[in-house]
């Protein structure tokens, strides 16, 4: 199962996972199911990395990246490219345009 997948089941179960500092973070109803918070401690690496992706993706659309050297984008391209996340193609090729 994929990063994207198990955030959309932790919506769906009433929870809501976050990174705060690199860090994973958890809010979820009482009594919320054991076995599907373990799923998500077991894909903990995944997550980290989706939410890493997404702020880059973000931050590229805002043209933070605008204009940066080649030694930025090879520092981010294989991150992007890691997590899988449905926007990273795009924001690789708008990185890449400056470089």
């Amino acid at each position: 199962m994929n990063a994207r997948a198990l955030l959309r089941q932790a919506k769906q179960r009433g929870m809501r996972v976050e990174m705060f500092r690199g860090h994973l973070s958890l809010v979820r109803p009482t009594g919320a199911c054991p076995e599907f918070v373990e799923k998500l401690r077991a894909h903990k690496t995944e997550l980290l990395a989706w939410f890493a992706a997404d702020h880059l993706v973000k931050q590229i659309q805002c043209s933070e990246f605008d204009r940066c050297d080649g030694k930025t984008a090879k520092k981010i391209i294989p991150v992007l490219q890691a997590s899988k996340h449905p926007l990273a193609r795009r924001a690789i090729e708008h990185l890449l345009q400056d470089v």
